[in-house]
């Protein structure tokens, strides 16, 4: 295979790249900047044949006015449409349009996506299902899928592991669709109890070699490792009137990223500096939506407050909550900030913060401020700026 670049304006690319030759221009369409699906077809004088096709994710020093976003290897962007592949910031100024990417890797690793589990809040002795979308390159057969898992603890214990298939069989729905599936606790395996939170991770291994996911975190988590999350109890409501009052948002993350976020929060405004620790999270809310490798922060000026935040949460790509990709949980007299903001919505219209209110646990434990909620609200940013 060659190389092709398709070019916005072709007389601005040949100036900045005069060597380059293989292009075609000008293409009078645009490219989401959060990632969309590229298809490259060919007609063959009937139909539209579809060659290849690849999903992109903008994310890190690439997002914006960084390098150039390159896949690592070709032969993801011949994956079925479930997969993504490994986009990468490109290492060289400027790209390397026309010639092979600067971050192309030979035996490139398997790649693994949309890692579910079901229930999203699972009660305590239950069966909580996991599925994940593994594949290596060029949709090569994987030789073994593994599901990592341990119950988060203050001093951390080993990994236990136990097989994921994608046979039709034991739990899984359909053989060869690439979706590999495992129940936790394995059968024979004692049940989990109120309480227990539950860290995984999901090992695809190929012949080229076996990657453990999650990778990374595509948020800014800056903490050390990475991780999905579970947690067995049911949420009660027993502080509602009635079940369903207000939006609710469990954010899940190790105990040591708890203790980490708490201590940043609480150092950082003594400072009076911005708060330095993203906690790598997963994020689920009361419609049943779970959001892995999401981040938390702490936020706010002289209201924050170690118990309390208020919190940034910072979604995956793609990921939105109420239509947000990113939002803020105040705790200080929320009530009032949420009457205050739909007020001023009412009077403004379009150019007020959208707003909720909204029940928020940490681990488990439902946080209960000043007035015993929060208001969860839209970032101050480009996106609500543009909205």
């Amino acid at each position: 295979g060659g190389y092709l670049v398709v070019c916005n304006d072709v007389e601005a690319f040949t100036n900045h790249y005069p060597t380059a030759t293989n292009y075609v221009g000008d293409y009078s369409g645009n490219l989401d900047n959060e990632g969309e699906r590229v298809t490259l077809s060919r007609w063959d004088g009937t139909n539209w044949v579809t060659e290849d096709t690849i999903e992109f994710n903008d994310h890190g020093l690439a997002d914006g006015n960084g390098p150039s976003l390159e896949l690592a290897h070709p032969g993801y962007a011949r994956l079925r449409d479930q997969y993504t592949g490994d986009w990468l910031d490109s290492t060289t100024t400027n790209g390397t349009p026309g010639v092979q990417n600067s971050v192309y890797v030979s035996n490139a690793l398997p790649v693994v996506g949309d890692v579910v589990h079901i229930p999203a809040l699972p009660p305590a002795g239950s069966t909580v299902k996991v599925s994940a979308q593994c594949t290596g390159r060029d949709s090569d057969i994987l030789t073994s899928v593994l599901l990592l898992y341990r119950k988060d603890a203050a001093v951390q214990v080993d990994w236990t592991n136990t097989p994921m298939y994608d046979t039709g069989a034991d739990g899984d729905a359909v053989a060869g669709d690439g979706i590999y599936t495992a129940y936790l606790p394995p059968y024979g395996c004692p049940a989990f109890q109120a309480g227990d939170l539950i860290e995984y991770r999901v090992s695809a291994m190929a012949p080229e070699g076996t990657r453990i996911y999650p990778v990374t975190n595509k948020t800014g988590a800056n903490s050390s490792d990475f991780s999905y999350f579970f947690k067995f109890g049911e949420d009660t409501q027993s502080d509602c009137a009635f079940p369903g009052e207000y939006f609710t948002v469990h954010m899940l993350m190790t105990t040591s990223n708890s203790i980490a976020l708490t201590n940043d929060i609480a150092v950082t405004k003594a400072a009076n500096v911005d708060c330095t620790f993203f906690a790598d999270a997963t994020i689920i809310t009361s419609d049943g939506e779970i959001f892995q490798s999401a981040s938390v922060r702490g936020r706010g000026g002289t209201s924050r407050n170690p118990n309390f935040g208020g919190y940034r949460v910072e979604l995956p790509p793609g990921g939105k909550v109420l239509g947000m990709k990113r939002f803020n949980l105040n705790h200080l007299n929320a009530l009032k900030q949420y009457i205050g903001m739909q007020t001023f919505g009412a009077t403004c219209g379009k150019y007020a913060f959208e707003s909720h209110l909204s029940r928020v646990y940490l681990n488990g434990t439902l946080k209960l401020p000043s007035q015993g909620i929060y208001m969860l609200f839209e970032a101050f940013d480009d996106d609500m700026m543009s909205t």
